[in-house]
């Protein structure tokens, strides 16, 4: 009689201890993914830090390099008209020369075209040079 008695008992006792594994495996599990979570959420947080250190040193290098004083922005502006006043003379000089060149291009074609076959090779020669200067 008493095997009857304890067999219930022990079927009822292998499931608790069935349970009781399944708890412990589950407690394992919890405490495994708990230790994942924590360490995904410390990989966040140190992204984060180093995505705004980079924007800092970004944020760095866009800044100024340099500052200018008054007194060297004032000397930068002078320096610019200076070289502007120069290219436009420059410019002046050379639409001047170009004026100058132009009568004498078109008295060189007029001789081209009147020449004979013994001095067409200067002329032809005279008439390009001056077309190349203009």
């Amino acid at each position: 009689m008493k095997t009857a008695r304890t067999a219930p008992k022990s079927i009822e006792l292998a499931a608790a201890a069935k349970r009781g594994q399944q708890g412990v495996e589950l407690a394992t599990e919890m405490l495994a993914l708990r230790k994942r979570e924590l360490d995904r959420e410390q990989l966040g947080q140190e992204v984060l830090r180093l995505t705004l250190e980079i924007q800092k040193i970004r944020s760095g290098r866009m800044s100024p390099l340099v500052v200018l004083t008054e007194k060297d922005y004032q000397e930068q502006i002078d320096e610019i008209k200076k070289n502007e006043e120069a290219a436009s003379n420059a410019l002046s000089v050379a639409q001047e020369a170009s004026r100058n060149i132009e009568p004498q291009r078109l008295l060189a074609k007029q001789q081209l075209d009147a020449a004979t076959d013994a001095t067409r090779p200067l002329l032809n020669e005279k008439y390009h040079a001056l077309r190349r200067t203009r």
